[in-house]
Parts: C-alpha cells; sequence; structure tokens
C-alpha cells in the first residue's frame, strides 16, 4: 500500500467510526456502544476521529504526503502506549480494544510510508 491508499482508505475507516460513534452503534459510552466495554469511543475519541478522517481524505485528494502518514503512524503508536497504561489521555477513553486498534493503525501507517506505485492494496 502507498501513502495515498493509506489516507483514503484510513480516513474513510476513521470517518465511518466516527458516525458510528456519534449515533450510538460504538459510543459516546460504553453502555450505548452494541460491543459494551469490549470497545466503544467517547466523544472526544469520535471527535478525534472525525477531524483525522476528514484530514486524511483531503490530504489523500490534494497530494500525497508520506510525512502525514508517518504522523499519523506515530501518533497511533503513542495512542497505543498510553492506552496501555492510562484509560483515559486528552479526553479520549483508551480501554479494551483500543489499544489493539492504536497499534494496528500504527503498523499500517508503517507498512504503507513507503511510495510504491505498483502496490496492488
Amino acid at each position: 500500500m502507498n501513502p495515498k491508499k493509506f489516507l483514503l482508505t484510513g480516513g474513510t475507516i476513521f470517518i465511518l467510526l466516527a458516525i458510528l460513534g456519534f449515533v450510538g452503534v460504538v459510543g459516546p459510552t460504553a453502555k450505548s456502544s452494541i460491543l459494551g466495554n469490549a470497545w466503544w469511543f467517547s466523544s472526544g475519541a469520535n471527535w478525534i476521529h472525525l477531524i483525522a478522517g476528514l484530514i486524511m481524505l483531503a490530504a489523500a485528494i490534494a497530494f500525497t504526503s508520506r510525512t502525514l502518514v508517518i504522523v499519523i503512524g506515530v501518533s497511533a503508536l503513542a495512542l497505543a502506549i498510553v492506552s496501555l497504561f492510562k484509560d483515559n489521555f486528552l479526553g479520549i477513553s483508551l480501554e479494551g480494544m483500543d489499544t489493539l486498534f492504536y497499534f494496528l493503525i500504527a503498523i499500517w501507517a508503517y507498512l504503507s510510508k513507503k511510495e510504491d506505485s505498483n502496490a496492488i492494496i
């Protein structure tokens, strides 16, 4: 996968997660999430996902930014590490599946940072 595909796919996923969190499918509380305490996004996390998703889509459309992919990967890695030690960070609830989710985003970004016009995915 190359940076543009990462930004398009990741941006779309983040926006969908934000919408699902806002409408009560996976948040904004554990009680309202269909997955309960296992995985839910707080209002703060929903806003972060929405803003990040919009930035990612805009960047993918306007230009391909390897640097943005690296920033997203480092940010996701930082959130994953913080979630190992804290349940809440800057208004973002970090519980349950959040650690795995952010580690996967970090790995995906790392694998996508290389420009590869021949990439299948």
